[in-house]
């Protein structure tokens, strides 16, 4: 278990160092786009999270996130487009407080759904 802890906390520097070599380099263009690109995230991961019916919670965690960065890939990696990267930070860093705000709701709802249990079986 301590090699996972390591592992996410080099996983968690990385990223960090990642978004802020971003930030600092194409600073002017990042904080241009930042206000329309943190609003279409917004809205890209409120309609994944209702598109999801059963399934909404992963659906809206997986969707913006996956597509983005496979976009970004692309373009970073096949059409060196690194200004793209600024798109992808951008995106990131507006779909994080929606996604921790989700993980807070679901885990409040799983542990209201627990105890309905508890008290209808008896335990």
């Amino acid at each position: 278990m301590r090699h996972g802890r390591g592992l996410l906390g080099f996983n968690v520097t990385a990223l960090a160092a990642l978004l802020e070599l971003v930030i600092l380099q194409q600073a002017e263009p990042f904080a241009n786009a930042l206000a329309d690109i943190a609003a279409a995230t917004a809205l890209l991961t409120f309609l994944a999270f209702g598109a999801g019916r059963t399934d909404r919670f992963t659906i809206g965690t997986v969707f913006v996130e996956r597509n983005v960065g496979i976009a970004t890939a692309i373009a970073v990696a096949a059409l060196g487009r690194v200004e793209l990267a600024v798109f992808a930070t951008a995106c990131f860093l507006a779909q994080v407080p929606t996604l921790l705000a989700a993980v807070l709701v679901f885990r409040g709802m799983r542990v209201g759904d627990e105890n309905d249990l508890r008290g209808v079986d008896g335990l």
